[in-house]
């Protein structure tokens, strides 16, 4: 919408008979709102048309992430969501920090693990030097960098035992 382009026909959204269309692929800039329109025909006559306003400049959903509990350290499976290299493309570095934030009773650390354009799959973050027969809650969030707002991440938490074969988050 900030720049006066003319519109774009997007073809792999041309001739669809279902009700979704995914335009992530064509975003170009993350922090933009784009206006779409929809048009819907039978054979030649023109049924429905109107204009829809995306905006792109949304908060940032935690990931999906898992905690694994060991006797002295915390292993963190950070998921990516499937369209997250669409949306968020290379600039991810400039936009968005990922955070993990550990806490402990009244401690609280924040983990800053640097990641590259490059966000399928999962991301694998361990915390370590942790107290055994501790009870450790893990959160994990992107911190956009100026636009944007970050919804508050749920937490899940492990308790460290000195005796204990891998324990998954509850």
């Amino acid at each position: 919408m900030s720049k006066q382009d003319d519109m774009k026909i997007i073809e792999s959204c041309t001739n669809i008979t279902t009700p979704f269309c995914d335009v992530t692929d064509v975003w170009e800039e993350v922090f933009e709102t784009y206006i779409v329109r929809v048009e819907r025909f039978r054979g030649k006559a023109a049924l429905v048309s109107c204009q829809l306003h995306l905006a792109t400049n949304i908060s940032y959903e935690p990931p999906e992430f898992e905690v694994v509990g060991f006797t002295n350290h915390i292993n963190v499976i950070v998921k990516f969501p499937p369209t997250a290299p669409k949306i968020y493309g290379e600039e991810i570095q400039r936009h968005l920090s990922l955070v993990i934030k550990e806490q402990s009773g009244e401690i609280v650390k924040m983990h800053k693990p640097k990641i590259d354009g490059n966000i399928t799959g999962n991301f694998n973050y361990v915390i370590d030097n942790l107290i055994p027969n501790t009870n450790y809650c893990v959160s994990v969030y992107f911190e956009p960098s100026g636009l944007g707002t970050r919804i508050q991440p749920s937490s899940k938490c492990t308790f460290l035992r000195l005796d204990q074969e891998p324990e998954f988050s509850y």
